[in-house]
């Protein structure tokens, strides 16, 4: 009897103590992963979301690179992390809601709780300085005119812009071929040269490039490329973006969840955060914990209906 009661106190000490440690959250060090190697694009909204939040949560957070089988590496340790709110990812779009469809990985979309998005990079289509296309319905035009003459370029074969070129060229009811490329420099670079007509990429790889951009996959327009209309404004409702966001081990403590969803919408929200996201070629986009788990399930649906029509699933 005496052993029972001892060990019932002691659990029910032990949960209040969890308590606590969830109402003083954060009390310590927080881990942020990120699935890729240093210095690419995710790394690098990565640390510059970090250096903000650190002010609103009043601790350090270190950013850890676990990089390897596009991306898939960092969001299976991070599904199997313990769930107490000290281990967060910053997760890019498509090792989220294009890898799962591609190959088995250590995950699904239940595996985390969603935190917040921070970044909306839409994908823009780029063409040669000297192109005879002066905008996007020069494109579709010629599309029409001249099926399956066009070629577009990308990362490569089930990339995110990859994808979202299928699902426009779908909507447009036209053909292109696709030449698959090595990552997006070699995709703007393949446009640079002539040896392709488009290229469909992150608008942060057109930055200072001898390129003309000609359209932005979003519902607006991009300080980086004010002159290029967005598909909406020649008549394509498809958006493609290479968004990104925070997220954590399914499970976390709810005050933990609230405290850093509202620390990052603080952060996201400000004119500093936007002007760094803008020198980036992307903008700052918060979303809260169900308006980006909203956003991951639908744009994972789309993908996967691509992705089997092209026959590039799992098998």
């Amino acid at each position: 009897m005496r052993k029972t009661l001892a060990a019932a106190l002691a659990f029910a000490s032990l949960g209040l103590a969890g308590g606590a440690l969830a109402a003083d959250y954060p009390s310590k060090t927080i881990t942020m992963v990120v699935p890729y190697g240093a210095g690419g694009i995710t790394d690098v909204m990565a640390r510059a979301t970090a250096r903000m939040l650190e002010k609103e949560l009043g601790e350090t957070i270190v950013v850890v690179n676990k990089a390897g089988a596009a991306g898939t590496v960092g969001l299976t340790a991070v599904a199997r992390d313990r769930p107490d709110g000290y281990t967060i990812a910053m997760v890019p779009a498509a090792p989220l809601i294009i890898q799962p469809h591609l190959r088995p990985v250590g995950y699904d979309l239940s595996s985390y709780d969603y935190i917040c998005r921070v970044f909306d990079a839409p994908i823009v289509l780029a063409t040669a300085g000297d192109s005879e296309f002066a905008d996007f319905a020069d494109v579709v035009e010629y599309a029409k005119a001249h099926p399956g003459e066009l070629t577009y370029s990308s990362a490569g074969p089930g990339s995110l812009p990859h994808i979202g070129m299928v699902r426009a060229i779908k909507g447009l009811g036209v053909e292109m071929r696709h030449v698959p490329m090595e990552g997006d420099a070699g995709a703007v670079t393949a446009a640079q040269g002539g040896h392709v007509n488009l290229a469909a990429v992150g608008g942060s790889s057109v930055v200072g490039k001898d390129v003309k951009t000609i359209a932005v996959f979003s519902d607006e327009r991009m300080e980086s490329v004010p002159d290029a209309k967005t598909a909406r404004e020649v008549g394509l409702d498809v958006n493609m973006s290479l968004w990104g966001g925070i997220i954590a081990p399914k499970g976390i403590p709810d005050e933990a969840r609230a405290r850093l969803a509202s620390a990052c919408q603080s952060v996201v929200e400000t004119e500093a955060f936007d002007q760094e996201m803008a020198r980036m070629a992307s903008r700052a986009a918060y979303a809260d914990p169900d308006g980006f788990r909203e956003v991951v399930a639908e744009d994972s649906a789309a993908n996967a209906e691509v992705i089997g029509a092209l026959g590039m699933g799992k098998k």
